[in-house]
């Protein structure tokens, strides 16, 4: 009996070691089950900008006035500028943006200021990572196609309510089995 509990071991040892992971891990991650991340951090993986984003928002081209600019800004919500060529993503503009307009003279092109974004595909863990290295009270969506069109924009506390949300469903789902 200690022979085969020894064997046992030591062949489980080797498969880690070689495989990176137990034979029992393998057998779990072929009927879909990966064991390898908590269960919160893939609910958060599973969440993408698309599902969080909003689209009340302006979309200014680069050509746009400061006339056109401070209507838009008056709506308060969020301006994002498109490039030259119409669909491209070339930044966001501010009150302060607009004050740096020589004489009221300038364009939503020149005073766009880049920000971080987000991808629409890109999932909770990410966009949780951008709040932690940036200081911004929302982030832009583009969309994941080459052109990196604006498709939306997805505020830090929507971001944290969702996580929020994960936390609490792991915790019923954690509590519902042990009651």
């Amino acid at each position: 009996g200690r022979e085969v509990l020894i064997g046992v071991i030591m062949s489980s040892i080797l498969v880690n070691d070689v495989w990176g992971r137990t034979f029992f891990q393998w057998q779990l991650q072929q009927r879909g089950i990966d064991l390898t991340t908590g269960h919160a951090e893939r609910l958060c993986m599973q969440l993408q900008m698309i599902d969080l984003m909003s689209t009340d928002m302006t979309i200014l081209p680069a050509t746009a006035t400061t006339v056109e600019i401070t209507a838009a800004l008056q709506k308060g919500v969020p301006i994002y500028v498109r490039g030259e060529d119409g669909t491209t993503f070339s930044g966001a503009i501010s009150f302060a943006d607009l004050y740096r307009a020589e004489n009221g003279q300038s364009t939503a092109g020149k005073l766009a200021q880049m920000v971080p974004y987000l991808k629409q595909n890109d999932n909770l863990a990410r966009a949780i990572a951008i709040c932690n290295t940036h200081d911004a009270v929302s982030f832009p969506v583009l969309s994941d196609t080459e052109e990196s069109e604006i498709v939306g924009f997805v505020t830090v506390k929507r971001i944290m309510n969702a996580y929020q949300s994960v936390l609490d469903r792991v915790t019923r789902e954690e509590h519902s089995f042990t009651e």
